[in-house]
């Protein structure tokens, strides 16, 4: 398949960056083989396995989905089990979510597949690339919020 070159018009970035998600997503649903969990839930177990625990707020700044969104993938995330929310002793207009013991162990396995994802493609591209690249999403980011 022959992807677009830079032109005045545009750089390609967003078909770029949508194509890499893709690509990156059924890698991860392929590492992910047995374990019944989509995309968006993996990168919130993920993220919830490094951090052990999270805000709705703080999902929403790391990822950028819209707050209904998130409510939808948490209600899954706590049917299932995965997941428990309570209010937030420091901030009571703040939903606290919780790995639960069965959550933290689906949790660890998806932040691994993600780790295996993630050193595939950091070994095969130079540093200053993989800098560049966050410097990018960061400029994306923030212009077009």
């Amino acid at each position: 398949m022959k992807t677009s070159s830079p032109t005045r018009e545009g750089t390609g970035l967003i078909a770029a960056l949508q194509r890499a998600t893709h690509v990156a997503g059924r890698r991860l649903e392929h590492e992910l083989a047995g374990v019944e969990v989509g995309q968006a839930e993996a990168h919130v177990l993920a993220h919830l396995a490094r951090s052990g625990t999270g805000t709705i707020a703080e999902l929403h700044r790391g990822f950028g989905h819209r707050r209904s969104t998130l409510t939808s993938l948490l209600d899954r995330l706590e049917a299932r089990g995965w997941v428990t929310r309570s209010t937030d002793r420091t901030d009571r207009r703040s939903v606290r979510l919780t790995l639960t013991p069965r959550g933290r162990r689906v949790a660890r396995c998806v932040a691994a597949a993600v780790g295996r994802v993630e050193a595939r493609v950091a070994g095969q591209v130079p540093h200053d690339a993989l800098r560049g690249f966050h410097k990018t999403v960061a400029a994306l980011d923030k212009i077009l919020r």
